[in-house]
């Protein structure tokens, strides 16, 4: 799971473009997270873990840190209870 944790950060460090301020009238910025195919048990809440920490790292002191939505999506023959147990 390191090597993974390693793409997600590099991505989000490469990729993530922050504003340098935002106005107090602008509502709290929101990042939503798809995981289209999540596995049984925490290794998908793992994966999520790894960007928001990430996020919330790149965020630390130039702007208001994101909400975050997450969405869990799996085939309909996938026991998706199984998730959160």
């Amino acid at each position: 799971m390191d090597g993974m944790k390693q793409l997600v950060t590099e991505a989000i460090l490469e990729n993530l473009q922050i504003p340098e301020c935002s106005p107090p009238w602008k509502s709290t910025p929101v990042i939503k997270v798809a995981d289209l195919g999540c596995a049984i048990g925490p290794t998908t809440f793992f994966q999520v873990q790894n960007i928001v920490d990430e996020v919330e790292l790149k965020y630390c002191g130039n702007s208001q840190i994101p909400e975050f939505q997450v969405f869990f999506n799996d085939l309909t023959s996938n026991d998706f209870n199984t998730l959160f147990s």
